[in-house]
């Protein structure tokens, strides 16, 4: 499955029921690899249409969504569960656009910046 979300939409549990967020994040915290699939499968294409809305090009908006789920998996952990899953991963995918977003700047031209800045 690709980063539009193109696959099965539903995400069902171990005998083919359909689960619910809260069930959903018990089992992504205990590290189920079927549970990161039913996440993805469930998440995708709203992450990306949220991205592909933010950004100027497919390609930006797809990797932004791989760059989402990376970060969404690795702060799993702190996830305090306040949110809904699905406004969880909005707002992480919406940040990582923003961060995408932002111009490159390199540290020489962070320093040239900063010594114009003082010279003046």
């Amino acid at each position: 499955m690709d980063a539009t979300g193109r696959g099965r939409p539903e995400a069902v549990g171990d005998a083919g029921q359909d689960i619910g967020d809260a069930q959903l994040l018990a089992q992504l915290r205990q590290g189920r690899a079927a549970a990161f699939e039913r996440a993805m499968r469930r998440y995708n294409r709203l992450l990306y249409r949220a991205a592909r809305s933010l950004l100027t090009d497919d390609a930006q908006a797809e990797q932004a969504v791989v760059d989402a789920w990376l970060r969404a998996f690795a702060a799993l952990p702190t996830m305090r569960g306040e949110l809904a899953l699905s406004t969880w991963l909005l707002r992480i995918v919406i940040e990582t656009c923003r961060q995408q977003q932002r111009p490159v700047r390199s540290p020489l031209l962070r320093q040239a910046e900063s010594a114009r800045t003082h010279a003046g």
